[in-house]
């Protein structure tokens, strides 16, 4: 095995070790587990290694391509790729945590429209409002609207 396919089977190792931990902490909603999935799956950037399809001069241009990237390239794309990896860590975490919070939300919203359900059984049906007939409730009693029926 050369240095470029352990380096590359070492980085999928990585990947499949993040993306079964990200399984693991998701719950909630299917579609929500499944996007927060996804995107831990993306997070961080790999860099391919070159290959060729040709079996003769194959790895004479895996070499020349490995070459270039590293003498040439790598200087400008690496930053970049770690700068973007970093963004996608720090945007999957607070995605994370929004969905976390989402969940929560839901939650506490069933369990008040529950205790609301709770009260209004116990309540029985809503009567008439005392404004509905042009008076006001006051100290002494029912009091008509100054600019109501009198």
């Amino acid at each position: 095995m050369t240095t470029s396919n352990t380096d590359e089977l070492v980085e999928r190792l990585r990947t499949g070790v993040r993306q079964a931990r990200a399984a693991r902490t998701i719950q909630g909603d299917p579609g929500t587990s499944a996007g927060l999935a996804e995107l831990y799956r993306y997070q961080t950037l790999v860099e391919r290694s070159p290959r060729s399809h040709r079996r003769i001069l194959g790895p004479l241009v895996v070499a020349a391509r490995t070459l270039v990237r590293k003498l040439f390239l790598g200087w400008y794309i690496d930053p970049i790729i770690q700068q973007q990896s970093l963004y996608n860590l720090a945007a999957t975490r607070a995605i994370q945590g929004l969905a976390e919070e989402n969940e929560k939300l839901r939650r506490d919203h069933a369990a008040l429209e529950s205790e609301l359900e709770r009260l209004r059984v116990g309540l029985g049906p809503p009567g008439p409002h005392p404004e509905a007939n042009g008076s006001r409730s006051g100290p002494d009693g029912p009091q008509p609207r100054p600019d109501g029926p009198q």
